[in-house]
């Protein structure tokens, strides 16, 4: 049997470290790590004819994200102050499979959004990690702020006069 693939992939990996340290008498510090990937892996068809007689035709389409964003803060007031460390991360994948109009005949016909050929899923590795160590003899304000967003879109999107074909099951 042959295999007949079109496939769409997007792969992002990010890594964002920021790293503050300081010293005073009375002090207000800050950190901050942002990263915010927006993806899309897409197919389109518009008017295709695509058979294979001898086998199987897989339409993927597929998104895998490693984002990690680490804040990091040490500060050492004499007589107290105010620290801050905010770490945000986010992945917006959507994979899209559009087909219009558009013949596809095969012994299996697989239309996939969100995984592969090999029914492996979408990898959506989202990490926000924001530290605080503060140090006074008085006491002080220590505001750590993590947040992540994962957010994931798998369309199949067949219209027109599109006819879809398979030869078994």
């Amino acid at each position: 049997d042959s295999i007949f693939k079109i496939s769409a992939l997007t792969s992002v990996d990010a890594i964002d470290n920021a790293e503050v340290q300081g010293a005073s008498l009375f002090g207000l510090s800050n950190v901050e790590s942002e990263i915010e990937a927006h993806t899309m892996s897409k197919i389109r068809m518009d008017g295709a004819i695509l058979e294979n007689n001898s086998g199987d035709i897989y339409l993927t389409a597929k998104t895998d994200s490693k984002i990690h964003s680490n804040s990091d803060l040490l500060t050492v007031y004499l007589i107290g102050g105010s620290a801050d460390s905010n770490a945000y991360s986010a992945v917006y994948a959507d994979n899209l499979i559009e087909v219009q109009d558009t013949n596809i005949k095969a012994n299996n016909v697989n239309i996939y959004a969100g995984k592969d050929s090999h029914d492996v899923s979408n990898v959506l590795e989202t990490v926000a990690d924001a530290d605080i160590t503060s140090i006074s003899i008085t006491p002080n304000f220590a505001s750590p702020d993590s947040v992540m967003t994962t957010e994931e879109f798998n369309i199949i999107d067949i219209q027109g006069l599109s006819r879809i074909e398979a030869m078994q099951d």
